[in-house]
């Protein structure tokens, strides 16, 4: 629904929320992981092309472990 000054709902004034919540004191993303986002922290990450904002999947978990500390 547009403001009375004609933006929309998310016009230049949007806020910008933190992205991640906390569970019992363990940080957690609030999205998944993007196939391109995890291919910037493992270049030899492949996928198919069109597929950049797919979750990434079919890592190990240390890999896992290992960008959550990067």
């Amino acid at each position: 629904m547009p403001s009375p000054t004609g933006q929309g709902s998310l016009g230049s004034d949007a806020i910008e929320y933190d992205r991640s919540v906390v569970g019992q004191e363990v940080p957690v993303g609030r999205f998944e992981v993007t196939r391109a986002q995890y291919a910037a922290f493992d270049p030899s990450f492949k996928f198919e092309p069109g597929m950049e904002n797919v979750p990434a999947s079919g890592m190990t978990f240390a890999n896992a472990q290992a960008y959550c500390a990067w």
